[in-house]
């Protein structure tokens, strides 16, 4: 039963990014403020056996080679819709991600597989690392959540061969999805990465925002940038941004965010940061039901 919530809960959590990548151009899959967020599975213990359970279900590792030669050989064509290119490959490769994890949970071997997170008196089976091995030969890498293996997209993979042909907003595009991927910013209802970095965050959502536009990367942009501001205003559950004891908010971030007015005035964090600030300061930094109000609006 255990077994079968959590991967209920890693298939929601794969579709819904699979959703959000189609209404809003293919988003960062790693939006990321999910509170069911992985751990990536850099090393297994060596001590090994042998399983005898036969894995019937095979993947076509093809898959991502041909997308990726399809996408290099678009980029070589055609150098003005880099963007339009760069989207449609995020798109198919979220798709062949989500397949492949609905694909593994039916395997009658999972649990051999699965090995690699939960493995009982320390025995990872063999055909679990040779599993590992050959997702990570082939485009993707393995995390976990909650004890249970999934595949997950690679950054590697995804920035592999491209450079030569970004221009430099399309090259911020790819650093800042695959930072959301390596580096992700939250995990079990609660913000695991620093405030400054939070904060510069924001900025950086920001500035691509205001280069994209007219680009196929603005609403993904877009939705980061939101995410982001969401966060540091009002936090998560587990890391809110108004104290428990005291209900006011964050000093830190407070002056953060005064910090970014100051140095990146025209920003569109800057302008953000500024209208909140303002709110905050009219009532000495507590939550009230104009900041609640406030709130609500920024994530319609």
């Amino acid at each position: 039963m255990t077994r079968l919530k959590t991967i209920v809960i890693i298939s929601v959590f794969l579709t819904l990014l699979s959703c959000k990548n189609r209404n809003n151009a293919s988003q960062s899959d790693h939006n990321i403020k999910s509170a069911y967020i992985e751990t990536d599975i850099d090393s297994v213990n060596t001590e090994t056996i042998v399983d005898a359970e036969p894995e019937i279900v095979t993947f076509d590792w093809s898959i991502n080679q041909v997308l990726k030669s399809t996408l290099i050989s678009e980029l070589q064509q055609d150098s003005k819709n880099i963007d339009k290119h760069i989207m449609k490959f995020l798109d198919e490769y979220s798709k062949v991600e989500k397949d492949f994890n609905d694909t593994l949970f039916d395997l009658s071997n999972y649990d051999s597989l699965n090995t690699l997170a939960y493995a009982p008196d320390d025995i990872i089976y063999e055909n679990a690392i040779e599993f590992k091995n050959e997702v990570e030969s082939n485009g993707f890498s393995i995390a976990q959540s909650e004890g249970m293996i999934y595949i997950k997209k690679s950054t590697d993979f995804i920035k592999s061969d491209l450079a030569e042909f970004l221009d430099s907003t399309s090259m911020d595009f790819i650093n800042l999805y695959c930072q959301e991927i390596d580096s992700i910013c939250c995990e079990d209802a609660g913000i695991i990465i620093s405030e400054n970095l939070l904060v510069e965050r924001a900025l950086l959502w920001g500035n691509l925002l205001e280069k994209s536009k007219g680009l196929d990367y603005k609403h993904v942009a877009e939705s980061e940038f939101n995410s982001y501001l969401f966060l540091i205003y009002s936090g998560q559950d587990n890391t809110p941004s108004f104290d428990w004891t005291t209900g006011k908010f964050s000093k830190n971030l407070f002056e953060l965010m005064n910090s970014i007015v100051t140095e990146y005035p025209s920003s569109i964090a800057s302008k953000e940061f500024k209208e909140y600030i303002e709110l905050l300061e009219q009532s000495d930094l507590k939550r009230t039901d104009k900041i609640d109000e406030y709130l609500k609006n920024l994530m319609k």
